[in-house]
C-alpha cells in the first residue's frame, strides 16, 4: 500500500509539472524543419470538357476516369452512374454537337458517345455537376467522329431528356464526360 501511494504522488508531481510547463505562453516555439515537411501531392485529373452547338457551349461533367499526364501520380475513380454539368443543351433532333477537350484531339484514341434516358432526379455534387442514377435505360448508341475541333455527334434521337455520355480514350487514360441534352 505505502508503494502504490508513492507511485501516485509521484506520478500526480509528473502530470502538473508537465502541465505547467507546457502551458508557458512565453515559450518560443521550435524552428521547423522544412526539409522533413511533408510533400504536397498533385493528383492528375482529367481536363474539363464542353459541349458545343452554334453560340451554345455547356460545361460537361467529368465522370469515370483513369488518367495521368506523367506530371502527377495517375488516378482511377469510379461514379456510380453518369455525371453531367449542371445544364442542359437544347437541340433539334439530327443536330451536331462538338465535345471539345482540353487537351489536343489528335489526342483522342476513340470514342464512344451514347445516349441514356435519365431515371429519377439528380443529385448535385459539391462543384455543381449532376450525379445520376445507374443503370439508366435505353443505351442508345450515336454517330460520332473525331476531327481537328474534338469529338463530334448527331443528336439523332425522338423528342425527349437524355443523357449523353463520350467515353474516351487518350495516351494519358479514359475519361468519361457527360452532358443534359433535350431533344425537341
Amino acid at each position: 500500500m505505502p508503494i502504490r501511494i508513492a507511485f501516485l504522488t509521484l506520478l500526480s508531481f509528473l502530470i502538473a509539472a508537465t502541465l505547467a510547463c507546457s502551458s508557458e505562453g512565453d515559450a518560443a516555439e521550435p524552428p521547423k524543419d522544412e526539409s522533413r515537411a511533408t510533400p504536397s501531392i498533385a493528383i492528375d485529373k482529367p481536363p474539363p470538357a464542353t459541349a458545343t452547338l452554334g453560340s451554345q457551349t455547356l460545361q460537361m461533367g467529368v465522370g469515370t476516369y483513369c488518367w495521368s499526364s506523367g506530371s502527377a501520380p495517375g488516378m482511377c475513380v469510379d461514379m456510380a452512374g453518369p455525371v453531367t454539368g449542371p445544364q442542359e443543351l437544347v437541340v433539334s433532333a439530327g443536330t451536331e454537337v462538338t465535345v471539345v477537350t482540353q487537351f489536343p484531339a489528335a489526342d483522342i484514341e476513340s470514342a464512344d458517345v451514347a445516349a441514356l434516358v435519365p431515371q429519377g432526379q439528380p443529385t448535385r455534387g459539391s462543384n455543381g455537376e449532376m450525379n445520376w442514377s445507374f443503370p439508366p435505360r435505353d443505351r442508345i448508341p450515336l454517330t460520332s467522329n473525331v476531327d481537328a475541333s474534338g469529338v463530334r455527334f448527331n443528336a439523332t434521337l425522338a423528342p425527349g431528356r437524355y443523357i449523353v455520355t463520350a467515353f474516351l480514350k487518350a495516351p494519358q487514360g479514359d475519361v468519361s464526360y457527360g452532358i443534359v441534352i433535350d431533344v425537341r
